[in-house]
């Protein structure tokens, strides 16, 4: 069972996602944030094996709470669900810690196999980026 925590501001995204990925046999939604510091009590709290983390949200945006679980929670792999494309987020999302950088548009079988992946420990960057990361590497 693959242990899984959603923070997102909008709770549109975030009723999505949970009815989604909780249809899937292999996942367990063990809870779900709006902002940057209840997602950091989610990991600390839960212990999931991947968090699903927005970039802009109140409180604290999903980079400053996914440098944290990463320095505090090794455990739990952090995977960068955004709109955003630019090279910037994406090497500095690596950079501090996380495994994935994934568009919100992603197909919903796409997401349930990367966050396998994620899992059990692969590198998932969105397609379209990776050229543009590996060209900052």
């Amino acid at each position: 069972m693959i242990r899984i925590a959603i923070a997102d501001d909008d709770l549109f995204i975030r009723q999505i996602l949970s009815a989604y990925l909780k249809s899937e046999s292999d996942f367990e939604i063990v809870g779900v944030a709006d902002d940057g510091k209840g997602a950091i009590d989610l990991v600390s709290q839960f212990h999931p094996d991947v968090i699903l983390m927005d970039l802009e949200m109140p409180e604290m945006d999903g980079l400053s709470a996914t440098k944290i679980i990463c320095q505090r929670f090794s455990e739990t792999k952090v995977a960068i669900l955004s709109s955003h494309d630019r090279e910037d987020y994406v090497t500095q999302a690596i950079e501090i810690g996380a495994v994935g950088y994934l568009f919100k548009n992603i197909p919903a079988e796409e997401l349930t196999q990367t966050i396998r992946l994620i899992h059990r420990g692969y590198l998932q960057i969105a397609p379209g980026l990776s050229y543009q990361f590996s060209s900052s590497i």
